[in-house]
C-alpha cells in the first residue's frame, strides 16, 4: 500500500543514494516537499500536519535513513541507511518505473519544475552541479556564482507554459467529464499559476488528476532537453535506473478512497481556494452559493 511516508521514503532514497556524506536537513526539505506534493498531489504541510518539525517526519523513517545530530547549535545531517536495510523497509515502494519514463535528476527537476519567479538558478557547464538563491540572502553563494564563468543562469518553465498546459490537457482529454472540465478550466484560468494552483487543478480532475501529472511531466522533460540544446549544452538529465522511483514519474495518489463523485470532489476543491470576495465575482445560483458558504464555515 503506498502511503504518505512511502513516498516520503522513496524520495529520500533518490535524493541521498549517492550523497556519502549526507545532507542538511534544511536543504533535504527543500527537494523533499515540492516532489512529494507532485507526486501526491497535495500539500506537504497538510500531509504531516501531525509532525511539528521536518525532522519528525525523518524520525518517522528511521529505517531508511540515519539522523546525525550536530555536536552544537546547527543543522542535522541526513544519511541513507545501507541499501539491503532500505529494501528491507516496510517504507520501500519497491517500484519500478515504465521504460518510457525519464528518470529526472532530482537537483533538475526541481530547478525546472518550481515556478518561483524569486528564486534564481545556475547550472554549471563543467561540474553539472545546480546552484539555485533567492538575491540578497546568501552573499557566498552569489559570490561563488559571479566570480565563476562556468555557470549559466538556467530557465525554469515559465508560470504561463504551466498554466497553458492545464488548457491544452483539458482540450485533449474530452473523456474529463464537462462538470470538472469547467471547475479545472476556472481553476487554471482565474489565477496565476503556482505550486498551490497546481494542487487544486490535480485534485479538481480526480480521477483523472495522474493523468494530468504524467502529462506535465512529459512537458516538463521536453521542456528541460530543448533549455539545453538551445544553451548547447551536451550532458543527460537522466537519472540511474537503481532508483526506485524517478523524479518526473508520479506514484499513485496516497489519499484514502472516497466514494464522493469526481464533480463534488472537483467544486469542492474550487470551493476551498477561494474566499468570500473570489466567490461573488463568480457567477454561481445564488441558492448554490449559501449552500457553499455554509458547507465551508461548517
Amino acid at each position: 500500500m503506498v502511503t504518505h511516508l512511502s513516498i516520503v521514503a522513496d524520495i529520500l532514497h533518490i535524493l541521498l543514494h549517492s550523497k556519502a556524506l549526507g545532507m542538511k536537513g534544511a536543504m533535504l526539505k527543500q527537494l523533499v516537499a515540492p516532489e512529494f506534493e507532485h507526486r501526491s498531489g497535495i500539500s506537504f504541510k497538510q500531509a504531516f500536519a501531525q509532525y511539528p518539525k521536518f525532522v519528525d517526519v525523518l524520525k518517522e523513517l528511521n529505517t531508511v535513513v540515519h539522523i546525525q545530530k550536530p555536536d552544537g547549535p546547527g543543522d542535522v545531517t541526513v544519511f541513507l541507511r545501507t541499501e539491503g536495510q532500505y529494501q528491507d523497509s516496510a517504507y520501500s515502494l519497491a517500484s519500478t518505473p515504465p521504460a518510457n519514463v525519464t528518470l529526472v535528476r532530482p537537483e533538475i527537476w526541481i530547478a525546472f519544475s518550481n515556478a518561483d519567479a524569486s528564486r534564481l538558478r545556475f547550472f554549471h557547464r563543467g561540474t553539472e552541479e545546480v546552484v539555485h538563491y533567492v538575491p540578497g540572502t546568501d552573499p557566498q553563494r552569489e559570490t561563488r556564482v559571479s566570480n565563476d564563468k562556468q555557470f549559466i543562469k538556467l530557465d525554469p518553465v515559465p508560470a504561463n507554459d504551466h498554466s497553458a498546459w492545464m488548457m491544452e490537457f483539458l482540450e485533449k482529454h474530452p473523456a474529463v467529464p464537462n462538470t470538472i472540465q469547467t471547475v479545472a478550466r476556472v481553476i487554471a484560468q482565474t489565477y496565476p499559476y503556482s505550486s498551490q494552483l497546481n494542487r487544486e487543478f490535480s485534485t479538481a480532475l480526480g480521477e483523472h488528476g495522474q493523468s494530468w501529472r504524467n502529462f506535465r511531466t512529459a512537458k516538463i522533460v521536453e521542456y528541460i532537453h530543448n533549455w539545453m540544446r538551445k544553451n548547447g549544452i551536451q550532458t543527460t538529465i537522466e537519472k540511474s535506473s537503481s532508483a526506485s522511483q524517478p523524479f518526473g514519474f508520479s506514484s499513485p495518489k496516497a489519499e484514502v478512497v472516497s466514494s464522493i463523485s469526481d464533480s463534488r470532489t472537483a467544486l469542492r476543491a474550487l470551493i476551498d481556494g477561494l474566499d468570500d470576495r473570489e466567490l461573488s465575482q463568480i457567477l454561481v445560483p445564488a441558492n448554490l452559493l449559501a449552500r457553499f458558504s455554509t458547507m465551508r464555515k461548517n
